[in-house]
């Protein structure tokens, strides 16, 4: 596995990330949780430690697997957990939502799913367009 640095993290990423978008299950017909789990260890075993999530994939699935996925392991601190902001759910109805208060909720929503008390790198998924960047950031 070939590593890199990302500015402002203390650990070398692998060039290569796990994306956990189809393991929310919401699109393809729903995936297995067994088999998502075990395709995260999987990953980190072959020494990727870059998995990239986002609050609505899944409605918040994948990132309770990823959270389980490292309860079982342990090994948080060896790893480079990516996320990302700006949405807000009705149903199984997405929106953006960049408002610094919703902005400030999904932090708190997403460590929790996720069983860690610090992430990585955050980064908008969808900007707002109705909210001004700077609120965002």
């Amino acid at each position: 596995m070939e590593y890199t640095q990302i500015p402002g993290i203390g650990m070398k990423a692998s060039r290569i990330g796990l994306g956990t978008w189809p393991i929310g299950g919401v699109m393809w017909g729903g995936s297995d949780d067994k088999e998502a789990i075990r395709t995260i260890h999987t990953a980190v075993d072959k020494g990727i430690n870059v998995i990239d999530t986002a609050a609505d994939y899944g409605l918040g699935h994948s990132e309770e697997l990823i959270g389980e996925a490292l309860a079982q392991s342990g090994n948080r601190d060896s790893l480079i957990i990516s996320a990302k902001p700006g949405l807000r759910w009705k149903g199984k109805t997405i929106y953006r939502d960049g408002r610094k208060e919703r902005i400030i909720e999904e932090v708190e929503e997403t460590l929790g799913r996720l069983r860690t008390d610090y992430i990585d790198v955050y980064l908008v998924h969808w900007p707002d367009p109705l909210v001004d960047i700077e609120e965002t950031a």
